[in-house]
């Protein structure tokens, strides 16, 4: 993560290499069976629409006891996220819980606007591989101060750095739910698909 420009340390990617090929179809299978749901409901044809989610659950992985391996690993990220960029948290008895989780599933011309979460950590997991040429990369908008007191904010967002990361299957990505990202348009013939879980801090004493 050092090659990254300024403020990428507060995103770690890891790479999960544990999932067994059985526990890796069952995701692909439950990735396929949601594709089809959500294509049902929604499929928007406009360059740069929006991906389709499943938004019909609070917490994807919770509802489906097949993907109770993939949460135990998103979750496992999210606690090593959260030791690494707050080796304090533990020691003051701060852990994290899973408050929510999702799919979203890419097609052809589909992109995800600037956007942050409303959680304190917030994990991707990509389920493809995408081709660099094919687009659809993660990227990270540096912070920047909302209130900038005395200063007109012309610099912050004139300047903003950016850095972006090329989706690859089976690896997760952690950052704090404030840090604004995004989805660049996905350009491939196949389909760009995540799962993602957001996460609360809470104080175990």
């Amino acid at each position: 993560m050092s090659e990254l420009p300024g403020f990428s340390d507060l995103v770690m990617a890891v790479q999960i290499r544990d999932f067994t090929e059985a526990e890796w179809s069952a995701l692909e299978h439950i990735a396929e069976s949601h594709t089809r749901q959500v294509s049902r409901r929604n499929d928007p044809k406009s360059p740069g629409a929006e991906p389709l989610t499943t938004a019909d659950y609070d917490d994807l992985i919770g509802s489906i006891p097949a993907l109770e391996r993939i949460g135990k690993a998103l979750d496992e990220v999210a606690e090593l996220y959260l030791s690494t960029q707050h080796p304090g948290a533990p020691v003051l008895g701060y852990g994290l819980k899973r408050t929510g989780s999702w799919m979203s599933v890419y097609k052809t011309g589909q992109a995800r606007e600037t956007h942050t979460h409303d959680s304190d950590v917030s994990v991707v997991l990509f389920v493809d591989d995408v081709p660099e040429e094919d687009g659809g990369v993660l990227g990270f908008l540096n912070p920047t101060n909302r209130h900038v007191i005395g200063g007109t904010g012309l610099l912050q967002t004139t300047f903003r750095k950016q850095f972006t990361l090329t989706p690859q299957r089976c690896v997760a990505v952690a950052f704090p739910g404030y840090l604004e990202h995004f989805a660049t348009e996905y350009q491939g013939l196949d389909t760009r698909r995540i799962i993602a879980a957001d996460f609360a801090a809470f104080d175990s004493k």
